[in-house]
């Protein structure tokens, strides 16, 4: 039988580490299989589900011993669960695999930019779909995740951002060829085992905010991989966004504490910091002469963009003109991410090496096709 304990949680009236008093009392028969801080609490999974059949008799003695288990694990306020998938350690055991989220046209932006070019025989460029597939396959590898979700811009279809304030993202321009590598990204993360979601009218940003709020209202965690500093407004304790460095060094990890230290406001108040500071990238212009400092000093003060507003007659004439600007509540809806975008919860899943091996020799990319055979 297996079991997993609290590390440091004792049995009451017996001496000694907890997982030792269990294993003592019920002869030496119970294998300790995670200990874990869990700040006090003492939610104790029994993982037995799927141990090998044995014959009637022991199955009794088994039976004998759960009840054993069952009365020292009383004290600590615990009681085994069953456990229905084998390839998962229960999240009441030791911390969940995360859904891995990945804002795809960011990091394919990265691959092409970052990397000499690179094509097949016959000119066509492959460097974007050979650099993306290069950090997704390193991100599941170091991260472990339960499932991997790329999000995609539909750049051909305005998103509502577009239709309330024009000026948004103006002037961007691409190159053609990272625009036809992005045509293409989709069936490559399907060659690789990885879910995709793609729709018009939404951005990757809104796709992987409801994937986020998808996941962890199903009690799960995600990470949320882009160099985009708007998805600090999606941190939580359930959330990490990823951010990318260059070097090849691992991505920085942002929790809460981090989004304070980088902006000096809660995630929750991301929207409103962008709408007073503006997102030159974005084309957001912010309110004028308030600036990343200020932006943070009085939402420290006032909360909100509302609060600020109400308290106009408390702050220096510069800064009650620079927020009676109306356009500031639209500038935080276009600051927002939207969760309620058209995508699902997706399935757990891994990388298939067989056919994502098959795909980078179908385009020419046998530097691709070794790394994902790991004859590299």
């Amino acid at each position: 039988m297996r079991v997993a304990v609290p590390l440091g949680v004792r049995v009451a009236g017996v001496a000694g580490d907890a997982a030792g008093e269990i294993c003592d009392d019920v002869g030496g028969h119970i294998r300790v299989v995670a200990l874990v801080d869990r700040d006090g609490g003492g939610g104790v999974r029994d993982v037995d589900e799927h141990r090998p059949a044995v014959h009637a008799e022991r199955r009794h003695g088994l039976g004998d011993r759960a009840r054993d288990v069952d009365h020292l694990l009383a004290p600590l306020g615990a009681k085994r669960e069953p456990v229905h998938d084998p390839d998962r350690i229960p999240s009441g055991a030791v911390a969940q695999r995360p859904l891995l989220v990945i804002d795809g046209d960011s990091l394919a932006h990265r691959a092409y930019h970052g990397s000499r070019p690179l094509a097949r025989a016959g000119g066509r460029p492959i460097n974007a779909l050979h650099g993306f597939a290069i950090m997704a396959m390193g991100l599941w590898r170091a991260e472990k995740p339960r499932a991997v979700l790329a999000c995609w811009d539909t750049l051909t279809v305005p998103t509502y951002r577009h239709k309330e304030w024009p000026e948004y993202q103006a002037g961007r321009e691409f190159d053609p060829e990272i625009l036809e590598q992005l045509d293409r990204m989709p069936e490559l993360c399907e060659a690789l085992g990885f879910a995709w979601a793609k729709a018009a009218g939404y951005e990757a940003d809104d796709l992987l905010a409801t994937a986020v709020r998808l996941e962890t209202e199903a009690g799960g965690r995600a990470l949320v991989v882009t160099s985009d500093r708007d998805a600090y407004q999606l941190v939580s304790a359930a959330v990490t966004v990823l951010a990318p460095r260059t070097g090849g060094y691992a991505p920085d990890r942002v929790d809460r504490a981090e989004v304070v230290e980088r902006y000096g406001v809660e995630p929750e108040q991301v929207p409103d910091f962008i709408a007073l500071r503006g997102d030159p990238s974005d084309k957001i212009p912010g309110a004028k002469g308030i600036g990343a400092k200020g932006a943070a000093d009085l939402l420290s003060r006032y909360g909100s963009l509302e609060g600020i507003v109400e308290a106009a007659g408390e702050l220096s004439p510069r800064q009650a003109e620079a927020v009676k600007d109306e356009r500031l509540a639209l500038f935080r809806r276009v600051a927002t991410m939207d969760r309620t975008a058209p995508v699902r919860r997706p399935k757990d899943n891994t990388l298939d090496r067989a056919r994502a091996g098959a795909y980078a020799t179908e385009i020419g990319d046998d530097r691709l096709a070794e790394r994902v055979s790991g004859r590299d």
